[in-house]
């Protein structure tokens, strides 16, 4: 197969069963169209990064994947095998098509991150090292992960997205003997999970609405 440069990864549940811990506050309806835009911002700053080579999106659901390809006919959708479910198996199924291919970086996004541009993705992806994190706001969570192929064999770092995931990234790295480089563009700080989160993010966007308002936009 021939070499390619960049692979960035969108993991994605579900339409239907997505983002639980946002049930108490809006409608599984609501919800789902949550999903729905913030999959969209994600795939559209990948595009307008114009650093990545191939965009693919893993999930459980083929209405994700459907969707996905309405909005980028050229992203690659990969429907995640059922008998091995949960997010870390379905970034080994993703990366593994990394590898066969060859990608020199692999990038791990996700669709709920909904202040994501361009101009963060290309944050990432330039920011040198073998591995590049990309913390929340909170620097307890990792919004962004970025494998580079280097003297150190980056297909035995092993992904620890879950709890105080941003840390375990860190020390993960430095067992492979990896020192990781950290970047914080603003929009991968923010990310989608809780109904705190949604009361802020309508607070930015008022307030990004007024911004432009005021200067005539």
């Amino acid at each position: 197969m021939s070499t390619h440069n960049s692979l960035a990864i969108i993991p994605v549940r579900s339409l239907k069963s997505g983002k639980v811990r946002l049930a108490e506050a809006v409608t599984p309806e609501i919800r789902r169209e949550l999903t729905k835009r913030m999959l969209a911002i994600t795939l559209s700053a990948c595009r307008a990064s114009d650093v990545i080579d191939l965009l693919l999106v893993i999930s459980p659901d083929v209405d994700v994947l459907a969707f996905a390809h309405s909005l980028d006919s050229e992203a690659i959708g990969v429907q995640q095998h059922a008998d091995n479910p949960g997010l870390i198996p379905a970034l080994e199924q993703a990366r593994a098509v990394s590898l066969a291919n060859r990608f020199e970086t692999t990038i791990v996004l996700f669709a709920d991150l909904p202040l994501l541009i361009g101009e963060d993705v290309a944050a990432l992806a330039s920011t040198g090292g073998q591995v590049v994190l990309a913390p929340d706001q909170n620097q307890v969570g990792t919004n962004g992960l970025l494998l580079r192929k280097g003297n150190i064999d980056t297909s035995l770092f092993r992904f620890q997205f879950g709890t105080d995931s941003f840390p375990a990234h860190l020390n993960e790295a430095r067992r492979l003997g990896i020192e990781p480089a950290v970047v914080q563009p603003p929009g991968l700080g923010f990310d989608l999970d809780t109904p705190e989160d949604l009361s802020t993010l309508i607070t930015i966007d008022r307030a990004t609405d007024q911004r432009l308002q005021s200067v005539g936009l």
